[in-house]
């Protein structure tokens, strides 16, 4: 277990040895980070941990054995390819015509990608002059509807206005209601017209 502050080397196990030790589990080893423990029942290879890992362990490293593996590896596949190759030689000539149709091609298959490729070039500016022209489209639209959100907020004032005249003049116009619905205002036209033509011959 991991005995030691983070990145430091002072001790922590202080805190967490003691329930170890009291569950049977018995010190075995330090190595500067870490402390090892051993059941006890198994006390009886507490010699084993004794002394850290040394020369005389006469390990070998592990990245020591990758590689040896993978040169083995290696000379196992060229071993192959030179037995293929042994096999398979061509005389000169027929080795040359063969070369000489590879580059051919080869040749023919970089002229097709940079047709390829300029194709691409076209379409990928095509797709950015319709990217552009509806941008420019979407930029007109916003215009024109922020346009119209400001003549429909014109226009719900004005509407608003409106109303609020009509109601003013249908309260100015609630006493004559009133007044007309007594028969008030029948009776004042009938002496409107009668003293009218007393006055005018």
């Amino acid at each position: 277990m991991e005995a030691t502050l983070p990145l430091t080397t002072t001790p922590s196990q202080q805190d967490w040895e003691p329930i170890l030790l009291a569950q049977g589990y018995l010190f075995a080893a330090f190595n500067g980070l870490n402390r090892f423990y051993l059941r006890e029942d198994l006390r009886d290879r507490l010699d084993r941990l004794a002394t850290p890992i040394n020369v005389f362990d006469h390990f070998v490293p592990h990245e020591v054995v990758v590689q040896h593996e993978r040169v083995e590896d290696l000379q196992r596949q060229l071993a192959c390819v030179q037995e293929r190759m042994a096999l398979e030689r061509l005389p000169h000539d027929e080795f040359h015509r063969a070369w000489e149709q590879e580059q051919a091609t080869w040749e023919q298959e970089q002229a097709a990608w940079e047709q390829e490729q300029a194709a691409w070039e076209q379409e990928r500016r095509a797709t950015a002059r319709e990217r552009a022209d509806w941008q420019a489209r979407l930029t007109a639209f916003e215009a024109e509807r922020a346009d119209w959100a400001r003549r429909r907020k014109a226009f719900e004032e004005h509407s608003a206005c409106l109303q609020g005249r009509l109601e003013a003049t249908q309260r100015q116009l609630r006493p004559y209601r009133l007044l007309d619905c007594l028969g008030m205002v029948s009776v004042g036209y009938g002496w409107a017209r009668k003293l009218k033509q007393w006055l005018v011959p």
